[in-house]
Formats: C-alpha cells, structure tokens, sequence
C-alpha cells in the first residue's frame, strides 16, 4: 500500500468514525472578525438628495414633494454609530430612533472595507409636509466618491418599491 491511498483511507475513516458517532466533520473556521470600520469620509455637511426611480409612475398616490428630495444634512459620531442627520423639512417624531436622535430623519452609514451602506429603513425617513407624508425606506450600497457620491437605492419611495432609486450625496462643507 502506497503512502498516498494509506492516507486516503485514513481519512475517510476517520470522517466514518465522526458521522457515527453524530459529529459532522466541518472545514476548519477563520475565528477572526471581519474587519468593519466606521466609514471615513467625514463628519461634515451634505446635501443628499433621493431621487424616484425611472420605472415608477411620478403621479401614482405620490406627494407634491415626490420625484426628488435634497436635504441639508450633517454626518457626525453618535454612541458608536455614524448618522447622517437630515434637516431642511418637517420630519415625523420617533421614540425608538438612533441613540440621541428624536424624529424620522436620521440615516445609519456603515462601511465594510470598501463598501459603503447607508440604512434609512428602521427607522424610515419620514417627512410630513403640508398635511401630507412623504415615506422613504430602503439602504443604498456603493463606493464613496469625493465630492459627489451617487447610489443605486433599494427600497421605497413615495410608495413606489423598486431597486434602482438614487441617493447623491454631496459634500458642502466641513
């Protein structure tokens, strides 16, 4: 017996011992994190604008705001979370928002190497505006760019679902 099918045997002997004894035999794990960081591109002010997808009808139940809407915004550090909080309209209260935050305008960022996620789904942004409400939920994903950055968005806009919206941010300032 050559040592190469001595070896072979080995092995699935061993993997035939494990099953019978109800242990599944794995693949060894990598025991480190991944390595998430806060995004860097900078506390800062913004302009951030979202914008209605294509595919979605501009007249279907949608506000007057609808189509397209630009904050002011600013980027800062909060409990350990990077916000982006939106200014520049009249935003529904919450209670159970970010830490220190207290209405439906703040946008968690978050990045993973090189990945930007920008989450503004739980909670959403939710802008009342001349008696009327105005929804949108969803993440956008991409690269950051300086000084205008612009992802795709997956989620809801003006109660149109659809993966291809866009949200620009833009920096204005320090």
């Amino acid at each position: 017996m050559d040592a190469k099918f001595a070896r072979t045997v080995a092995t699935l002997l061993w993997i035939v011992l494990l099953t019978a004894c109800g242990a599944t035999p794995t693949a060894p794990v990598d025991t480190q994190p991944p390595s998430a960081t806060t995004a860097t591109i900078g506390t800062g002010t913004y302009s951030l604008t979202f914008a209605m997808s294509a595919d979605c009808s501009r007249d279907r139940q949608a506000p007057a705001v609808a189509g397209s809407r630009t904050y002011q915004s600013a980027i800062s550090e909060a409990s350990g979370w990077q916000l982006v909080s939106l200014v520049g309209a009249t935003f529904a209260p919450s209670t159970n928002g970010y830490p220190g935050t207290s209405g439906f305008n703040v946008i968690s960022l978050t990045r993973v190497g090189d990945v930007v996620t920008l989450y503004f789904e739980d909670p959403p942004i939710w802008e009342t505006a001349a008696g009327d409400s105005l929804l949108i939920s969803g993440h956008a994903q991409g690269t950051i760019t300086d000084p205008v950055t612009e992802l795709a968005f997956d989620g809801e806009f003006a109660g149109c679902t659809a993966p291809n919206h866009t949200l620009t941010l833009q920096r204005t300032g320090p």
